[in-house]
């Protein structure tokens, strides 16, 4: 009926791929366009440097709805940026880790709308939910840098706020899920003997940001950190 072919007209217009779109419900349909447009007030720009991050992004509303989490959340969780948004928070995470979520996330004299509440930042360990093998369970997850931010609408006369999460997977990672994690972070470049760059490929300039002009001739003891320098030392002379 027209309702149907509304909503698969609707469906083809959401930001993901084909596949994940081909399992979507009605429900599911309709609840991530929502999110789409909700999010597309405060996300103008495109985030192609979440992928060089060691982890993934949250963004959560006042009652812990997730209103963003960054493709990356699958890499790490095997939790699908589709399956997650909108949905509890809470869901994801250990039933023993609620209590001192809850703590944790509560903006703290927000309502004053003072510079240094907003600005806030803390840090903590919880047990998220990890789908990336046969036995399903819970994955011990850093979070660090959580801002609050102010997330009102400009027709909105209600102020409404926002929580803003770094999260990095902290326990020691399986083969499997190490396998995958190399998949996306391995890139290749191009050098001479002395170790100047030649070129880089598009792995890496979408990770580093680097284009080929920008490291053309620069060597590559330049563009690692300085304790790193030793160890690329040795493996350079047992090349020569």
């Amino acid at each position: 009926d027209r309702f149907n072919i509304e909503l698969d007209n609707l469906a083809k217009l959401l930001p993901f791929p084909h596949d994940v779109i081909q399992k979507l419900d009605k429900l599911s349909i309709l609840r991530l366009s929502a999110s789409y447009l909700r999010a597309k007030n405060f996300f103008k720009v495109l985030m192609h440097p979440l992928l060089a991050l060691d982890g993934f992004v949250i963004v959560l509303t006042q009652d812990f709805e997730l209103f963003y989490a960054s493709e990356t959340i699958q890499t790490y969780l095997g939790l699908s940026q589709a399956s997650v948004i909108h949905q509890d928070f809470l869901r994801f995470i250990h039933v023993d880790d609620h209590e001192m979520i809850t703590k944790y996330l509560q903006p703290n004299s927000v309502e004053q709308s003072s510079e240094s509440a907003l600005s806030a930042e803390r840090t903590f360990v919880c047990r998220m939910k990890c789908i990336l093998n046969t036995s399903a369970g819970f994955f011990k997850v850093y979070i660090f840098r959580i801002k609050i931010l102010d997330m009102t609408l400009p027709e909105s006369d209600k102020r409404e706020y926002g929580l803003f999460l770094i999260c990095t997977p902290m326990e020691t990672m399986t083969n499997s899920i190490l396998e995958i994690r190399l998949k996306t972070s391995l890139f290749c470049t191009k050098n001479r003997m002395d170790l100047s760059f030649m070129d880089i490929d598009q792995k890496g300039r979408s990770l580093l940001g680097y284009h080929k002009r920008d490291i053309a001739l620069q060597s590559s003891y330049c563009m690692i950190h300085f304790d790193d320098i030793p160890v690329l030392g040795l493996l350079h002379k047992d090349c020569e």
